[in-house]
């Protein structure tokens, strides 16, 4: 099963991670300007708090892609966003690799997993090598290559 040394890289491109951090900084810059014209009051109690919450939920999410990785480890595949996700490759009963190569600044490539327990995961990769095994892992867990 093993097809090479580990490999780790960036789970999305950077296109994909400065369009996402050019979003949160838009949209930080439009609610301070509305603070500053006094047409949001972040404090007043009247959904203030609705703003920040989501404010919130955007950078954390923006933080999250930026730092997210993937890979094969020691047979396992992975990807760190807010949680682990991670599957053993003896564990998989198929893999199919999504993959728009003209449009990979935009629509993320990503492993699509299914063990033999019934989960799904979509891993997401953007680094070369992590592609590539990806691809070899997809390559030997197609449908009825077993």
């Amino acid at each position: 099963m093993d097809g090479g040394p580990d490999v780790e890289g960036a789970a999305y491109g950077l296109t994909f991670r400065v369009t996402t951090a050019a979003l949160v900084t838009g949209l930080t810059t439009w609610m301070g300007v509305l603070v500053a014209q006094g047409r949001l009051d972040l404090f007043d109690g009247r959904g203030g708090g609705l703003w920040m919450a989501a404010w919130a939920m955007l950078l954390a999410f923006a933080v999250a892609i930026w730092l997210s990785r993937s890979g094969i480890r020691n047979g396992r595949l992975y990807q760190r966003l807010f949680w682990v996700k991670e599957v053993a490759e003896t564990d998989i009963a198929y893999a199919r690799m999504v993959r728009i190569r003209r449009l990979s600044w935009l629509v993320a490539p990503r492993l699509y997993v299914h063990t033999r327990g019934l989960k799904i995961f979509a891993l997401y990769a953007a680094d070369a090598a992590v592609l590539d095994r990806f691809e070899q892992v997809a390559a030997r867990h197609r449908r009825g290559s077993k």
